[in-house]
């Protein structure tokens, strides 16, 4: 059975532990399927200095508990001068993971966390085959 999940939101600020920061959906994996997934989320700074240091990851986490997991190498070190926004992208392929439910999004850190400080909304979409 194939199933598509989408949806929209502002997400959470980058912080400086690893978090979910766009939108985030969940997908329901049966033995052998996969997810497929993409999302991207405006991110920038209104600082003087503006904002560097970011790095971020496609990511899950299973909704019965445990840590967020990243895959992939990352996007590394993303930085904006001052008054500026870009767009953060990410898309990724989930497969050979266990039969569950799994929480899919955009994550990341950083040291300054007070400098990214212009964040806005994204968007996520994941499809289950």
């Amino acid at each position: 059975m194939i199933t598509f999940v989408t949806t929209s939101g502002s997400g959470n600020n980058p912080a400086a532990a690893l978090a979910f920061i766009g939108p985030t959906v969940n997908v329901t994996l049966a033995v052998n399927q996969r997810a497929h997934m993409v999302v991207h989320k405006a991110v920038g700074s209104i600082n003087a200095a503006g904002a560097n240091d970011l790095d971020v990851w496609a990511c899950y986490q299973n909704t019965g508990g445990g840590a967020i997991t990243q895959v992939g190498n990352g996007i590394l070190d993303l930085r904006v001068s001052q008054n500026n926004r870009t767009l953060v992208g990410i898309n990724h392929i989930y497969s050979g993971m266990a039969a569950a439910t799994y929480t899919v999004g955009l994550c990341g850190f950083t040291a300054q966390v007070a400098n990214w400080n212009s964040n806005e909304w994204g968007y996520i979409s994941a499809l289950v085959f």
